[in-house]
């Protein structure tokens, strides 16, 4: 399991975030880090909307307040 929570990113309408949580999904080495079967929780903003893309997918979401957690695996 990896845990992150990057400081929250700005709010980002009509364009594609460029917060730290997006820039850890975009990072095409943290999957390499991430054992089969592991998950990657990843807390950021909910005004930060975050473009998930392959080779991640969503099985769980948590908010709380401005908070979201999101608990992600990779795709097979």
């Amino acid at each position: 399991m990896i845990l992150a929570d990057p400081p929250y990113g700005e709010k980002n309408v009509n364009r594609r975030s460029t917060s730290f949580a997006q820039q850890l999904l975009d990072n095409p080495n943290l999957p390499k880090l991430l054992a089969p079967g592991g998950r990657f929780v990843l807390g950021h903003t909910k005004r930060d909307t975050l473009a998930i893309m392959p080779p991640w997918t969503e099985v769980k979401l948590l908010k709380h307040g401005d908070s979201v957690m999101r608990f992600l695996e990779q795709r097979i």
